[in-house]
């Protein structure tokens, strides 16, 4: 999932347990997006080489835990301080929204409930940014 500064959501995908998230950030960014700010996995050079070929979308993520030193502008930093509003997001939708469900019992009825979820969410947004 994507979000803007504010909270808005920009793009989300559905997928498997067994695909790794930072594989679906072709398909939640756009040429509309010039910084990305995700968590440590999204750091990966290969994957950021593509986005930025293919967008010119710039990842900003915090260094692996392995990397004892790595060097950060001000705004790099700035950037991964507002990484929190995306948790912010996921715990809204978890808690207040209850996206993490189990009374449906088929894929399309999860899809359903997912929807029905982040629709709401986006409504609640708009309407609070607006």
């Amino acid at each position: 999932m994507s979000t803007t500064l504010d909270g808005r959501l920009c793009g989300f995908v559905f997928s498997g347990a067994n695909i790794y998230d930072a594989q679906m950030m072709p398909r939640i960014l756009n040429e509309h997006c010039t910084v990305a700010v995700g968590d440590t996995l999204y750091g990966a050079k290969v994957m950021g080489r593509k986005i930025y070929e293919k967008y010119g979308t710039a990842i900003v993520a915090p260094p692996w835990p392995s990397q004892k030193k790595k060097v950060a502008t001000e705004t790099q930093n700035n950037l991964l301080n507002h990484r929190a509003k995306i948790e912010c997001v996921f715990d809204y939708l978890k808690e207040h929204l209850h996206l993490v469900y189990s009374f449906p019992r088929s894929v399309p009825g999860y899809f359903v409930h997912y929807v029905r979820g982040l629709l709401g969410y986006q409504v609640m947004a708009l309407t609070k940014g607006g």
